[in-house]
């Protein structure tokens, strides 16, 4: 599961709202606006989440970390669901990996190329908000 711990590990990164991923643009125009306190905030919250997110990562792909405890009875057995797949997989299907890594490499072409952020919504977003419609 290589690809999937790869994807896996660069979609936190993301989320963490890291350059040069596109997240980070948008983190950091919230921080701008947000001022000294809201700029603390953002910087606590995207560390504990990318610390969170990265933990699970090295429990799931690396085996670190300290074994859960069994929890009690499940509390549905599953017995009446259909099954998903026809049988056991060997591997993540492709489609499940390509479409994030798209959507990541979306994001990081964001980040890397300025242009690209400023595509068509760009002056839009940047506009205040006056309660009044968009010219047409």
């Amino acid at each position: 599961m290589r690809a999937v711990a790869v994807v896996y590990t660069a979609a936190v990164l993301a989320l963490a709202g890291l350059p040069p991923f596109g997240t980070a643009l948008g983190k950091g125009a919230v921080e701008e606006a947000a001022g000294g306190a809201g700029t603390v905030v953002f910087l606590v919250v995207s560390a504990l989440t990318g610390a969170a997110a990265l933990r699970v990562a090295a429990r799931v792909f690396r085996g670190i970390g300290p074994r859960p405890e069994r929890a009690g009875p499940a509390e549905t057995a599953g017995g009446h669901e259909e099954p998903e797949t026809r049988g056991r997989l060997s591997r993540t299907p492709l489609t499940m990996v390509a479409v994030p890594a798209v959507l990541l490499a979306a994001s990081l072409c964001v980040g890397l190329v300025p242009a690209l952020a400023e595509g068509p919504a760009g002056p839009s977003a940047a506009r205040p908000r006056t309660g009044r419609p968009l010219p047409s």
